[in-house]
């Protein structure tokens, strides 16, 4: 029995002797842990996940400080030490820089953009950020940290002394039950994340994880090991581009015409009055629609519950049904430039500095926005940042000057994305429905949860007058637009959650119906309808179809009239030739 107890006492060894040390690291790894688990005290979920890897953090800490500890020479301890020292201020130090200066912390997003960025960009890029005061803040840090370490490091001794009463059974088995949680999280985290050989499966990775809680070290493991996992799939993406443009390809229409292609975010379907429900959230759509421009379409299903999957499935001409991966397949818009079309690309979420684009979009944005594809897919690429979906159009319209004929304009939207009540300005006439307008009685249902739900409601409203001003675009032209959303989302609407599941979507056939269902509408201009009747009866024929958002990228070809070998008509929902096919969601479930 002592000699359990002496083990217990002595587990506390490598802090009391490190105390120092062990208290930056813990600092270091949990700084961003914290401070969002503060911002979301409210949910239970964020108090586990900070307990969670709060124990990992203690895990690594106290290996470090062990090393230290039972290295006997000095010199050989003393570099040890420093090193350990320097890894856990470079960690504190960027995400302190990160957050001030971003709103974001260290991701495998920005050791991609470390890496692909030249010496004459990092030179603008400090002398943009060197003096801001989110880099000054991180400057007063970094020193006071520095001086502190200093301070302890030079009383060492002293801080030993006086925490050495910390050296007993209670406090030694207190920190190995810790330590046990943090080996239990340990392994069902690291070892499915060095399985990871692509995109796909780092994607899939993320999703059953609270992201924002990671503590610093899984997440600098994680953020590096992704790189690694995604590079085949970016290669492989970019080499199908390159031969695209290898091939002789062109547009059979001589006419000018606009092609816009508007991703939407987390709409709800069943929370559109242009699907039938009772608020009226789409009072543009809906006239739009009584007066014969706009078609929209019944039975349209995503195959991801995620942004970052759904999108590189829509944008690739890739077919899940057929067993093809996103990155088997060019995307459109290489082949619409390649065409000869002048393709524009405005994406509010290729902002860098969300919390959100941090981790959930890594995969896409790596794609979407990599250097060489952005060369071969578009003539024009947004680089701003904007708070509001309509702020993006409006900068469109005040600076954007098509030079082509043939145009294909891309805008991708935040829509009704978490949390709801930020994705439009209030006070300016968005603030249409109230908690009372809620007609709905389930006995769980909150006054919280009714103003949580006229919040997305407005959203979707909001959602409504962005469409109607990227119709009004080019409403006088040759022009067709082509919007859908990416996923749905949940907002209290048949048990008491909000947001999305990531669990097995076979299982609840309401979760499917809400978090895959999806709308999908056209929208021709009185000219185009004119010009092509052979489409509008297609369109007619085929609102009814069953069809999944991975092969929307053929009716886009189609739409534009460049028919070469990557389309392929059974895929294309308006297409008289057009197969329904299996519509596998969530990687695996049939619909």
């Amino acid at each position: 029995m002592k000699r359990i107890r002496d083990i217990f006492s002595n587990i506390t060894l490598p802090l009391t002797a490190e105390m120092p040390l062990f208290l930056f690291g813990m600092i270091a790894a949990l700084c961003n842990t914290l401070r969002f688990g503060i911002a979301h005290a409210n949910h239970l979920s964020s108090w586990s996940s900070m307990l969670l890897y709060g124990c990992v953090a203690l895990l690594f800490c106290w290996l470090i400080c062990l090393l230290v500890y039972v290295i006997k020479n000095k010199i050989i301890k003393g570099i040890v030490k420093t090193v350990a020292y320097l890894f856990f201020f470079i960690v504190f130090a960027v995400n302190i820089f990160l957050w001030r200066n971003f709103h974001t912390w260290l991701s495998p997003l920005y050791l991609l953009l470390a890496l692909e960025t030249n010496g004459k960009e990092s030179s603008e890029f400090m002398r943009t950020f060197s003096t801001t005061s989110g880099s000054i803040q991180t400057y007063a840090a970094c020193l006071v940290a520095i001086v502190a370490v200093v301070i302890a490091e030079w009383r060492h001794n002293s801080i030993t002394h006086k925490v050495s009463m910390l050296r007993n059974r209670k406090t030694g088995t207190v920190i190995f039950i810790a330590m046990l949680i943090g080996i239990g999280v340990w392994i069902k985290d690291y070892p499915p994340l060095f399985r990871c050989s692509s995109a796909e499966d780092i994607d899939n990775w993320c999703s059953y994880r609270q992201m924002i809680m990671l503590d610093q070290f899984t997440n600098v493991t994680y953020s590096i090991y992704s790189l690694h996992a995604t590079a085949n799939d970016i290669n492989t993406a970019i080499g199908k581009a390159e031969q695209v443009w290898k091939e002789d390809i062109t547009c059979a229409d001589s006419d000018s015409i606009n092609i816009i292609y508007v991703l939407g975010e987390s709409y709800i379907k069943k929370h559109s009055a242009l699907y039938g429900y009772y608020l009226n959230t789409t009072p543009y759509m809906l006239k739009e629609q009584k007066e014969g421009r706009l078609f929209a379409f019944d039975d349209v299903v995503t195959p991801y519950n995620a942004t970052t999957e759904a999108e590189k499935n829509a944008f690739s001409l890739n077919s899940i049904a057929d067993g093809e991966q996103w990155y088997h397949k060019p995307m459109f818009t290489t082949v619409l430039k390649r065409a000869g079309f002048e393709v524009i690309m405005y994406d509010i979420q290729r902002d860098f500095g969300t919390e959100n684009a941090v981790h959930s979009t890594f995969t896409m944005n790596s794609l979407m926005f990599n250097p060489r594809i952005c060369e071969l897919s578009y003539s024009n690429v947004s680089d701003k940042r904007w708070d509001y979906d309509m702020q993006m159009i409006d900068y469109y319209k005040a600076n954007v000057r098509p030079k082509n004929s043939k145009r294909l304009i891309i805008f991708h939207l935040m829509g009704q994305h978490l949390d709801a009540a930020e994705r439009f300005p209030h006070g300016q006439g968005y603030d249409r429905f109230k908690a009372s307008d809620i007609q709905r009685n389930e006995p769980w249902l909150t006054d919280d949860m009714r103003d949580a739900i006229a919040q997305y409601d407005n959203a979707t409203y909001y959602n409504d007058c962005v469409i109607r001003e990227i119709i009004n675009l080019y409403r006088d032209e040759n022009t067709v637009v082509v919007y859908h959303a990416d996923h749905g989302e949940e907002i209290f609407d048949y048990r008491p959650k909000q947001g999305r599941d990531y669990s097995d979507a076979s299982a609840d056939s309401n979760l499917k119906h809400y978090e895959y269902d999806i709308p999908l509408i056209i929208w021709c201009s009185d000219t185009f309808q004119k010009k092509h009747p052979d489409i509008m009866a297609n369109i007619h024929n085929s609102l009814s179809r069953p069809f999944m958002i991975d092969n929307i990228s053929h009716t886009i070809l189609s739409l534009a009239n460049v028919t070469n070998h990557y389309y392929i008509a059974d895929r294309d929902v308006i297409s008289p030739q057009f197969k329904p096919r299996k519509r596998i969601i969530r990687g695996g479930v049939e619909y």
